[in-house]
């Protein structure tokens, strides 16, 4: 059975500066914290990013979505953090990039 992810959205504002639309989130060069006790896990980082696409609408930040998308990289990597602390748009990659943290 699959271990429930908690997340705690620790956000200022879901607000953002970018058109409406659906977009990924990644988490850029976290750690694989799956691979702990493994060789080397803190020599390289890896991206990892949601299926589910976080709606943006008139500039507020869909906070339902936007908490599934966090758990799905969390699940994927590993860490223990449990706190949302921030969400920029990332124009080279045209995604929501998340700052998780313990």
């Amino acid at each position: 059975m699959k271990e429930e992810v908690y997340i705690s959205v620790c956000l200022d504002s879901n607000r953002v500066s970018i058109p409406s639309g659906d977009f990924k989130v990644v988490w850029f060069n976290s750690i694989d914290y799956k691979k702990e006790g493994k060789k080397n896990i803190y020599t390289s980082s890896s991206n990892f990013s949601s299926t589910t696409k976080v709606r943006v609408r008139g500039g507020l930040v869909d906070l339902e979505t936007l908490i599934l998308a966090s758990k799905e990289i969390l699940e994927q990597n590993g860490y223990w953090g449990r706190y949302l602390e921030g969400v920029d748009y990332n124009s080279d990659k045209e995604c929501l990039e998340v700052f998780i943290g313990s």
